[in-house]
């Protein structure tokens, strides 16, 4: 069994949840995708966050900011009070200033806007891995 870090995806939008896993397994990760925030927040209940993070092996998590329901944003304040050390990288179509100054100021790592560069979203990986 692999027990290499896993990259966690959150989006809505299937055809970005395939591309991203595409991406991601290419380069050697191991990833979990997720529909919805909610449906993330499902399986972090039932596996448990015990920071130094143990969410079965989720290093990172990729996090859309516009979905149904809760959206990425409301997602990211729970896991600040839940999982404070869990690295998030948000990727967005459609995002104003204010909205990626909420992101970045609650914690995120990074904010890149759809399309994004792929490289470039390896490389944040990358460093949030080390």
């Amino acid at each position: 069994m692999n027990s290499s870090p896993i990259i966690c995806v959150v989006d809505d939008d299937p055809a970005v949840r395939h591309s991203l896993q595409w991406l991601l397994e290419s380069a050697g990760h191991q990833v979990v995708t997720y529909s919805s925030a909610e449906g993330f927040i499902d399986a972090l209940e039932q596996n448990g966050c015990g920071c130094r993070f143990d969410f079965s092996g989720c290093a990172c998590l990729v996090l859309d900011l516009q979905m149904p329901g809760m959206n990425g944003l409301e997602l990211q304040y729970y896991l600040v009070r839940r999982c404070p050390c869990l690295p998030v990288i948000f990727i967005s179509g459609h995002a104003d200033e204010r909205q990626v100054e909420q992101a970045m100021s609650a914690g995120a790592t990074a904010f890149l806007t759809k399309p994004f560069n792929d490289e470039l979203l390896l490389a944040h990986i990358r460093q949030v891995l080390q």
